[in-house]
């Protein structure tokens, strides 16, 4: 992979405060992976286990980027390569190539955040964030919460 094609991907995937933004289907991706490791009781560090045996006597602690791709291909999740591949690059924070098992399963807790439904107050916030003036903010709270539920 193309170390800068990696890092401009990551530098355009900025939110708006400065954090990462995870693509939908990269989100998708992590969340199938984090099925696949929960229900097999496996945590992200026993992806150790699906490594070469050339690559656990050489000790690395990282997995690298074909290396991983093979690793999801292998656990069959039904993913496409545009999948597999903005996955990767979006694992590849920092844009050397390599993963670890830190990024991986911070990625995968991401991913099951961010697909988790919203609370109404939430919701809520995010009106009144977006448009201040909204007339959410002179109704009575219950009236507000049965009108966002209804969106």
């Amino acid at each position: 992979m193309d170390e800068h094609r990696i890092a401009k991907y990551n530098q355009n995937r900025l939110n708006s405060d400065g954090a990462r933004y995870m693509d939908p289907d990269v989100a998708k991706a992590l969340a199938a992976l984090g099925r696949y490791l929960q229900l097999r009781n496996m945590r992200a560090k026993d992806l150790y286990r699906f490594k070469d045996i050339k690559e656990i006597r050489e000790k690395s602690e990282y997995f690298s980027i074909p290396e991983f791709q093979k690793i999801l291909v292998s656990m069959d999740l039904d993913l496409s390569e545009r999948q597999l591949r903005d996955t990767c690059y979006y694992l590849d924070a920092e844009g050397n190539g390599k993963l670890n098992v830190g990024e991986i399963e911070e990625a995968i807790h991401k991913a099951k955040r961010q697909a988790a439904p919203r609370d109404t107050m939430s919701k809520l916030a995010d009106i009144v964030r977006h448009d201040p003036f909204a007339g959410l903010l002179n109704m009575p709270t219950c009236i507000a919460l049965n009108s966002v539920t209804k969106k």
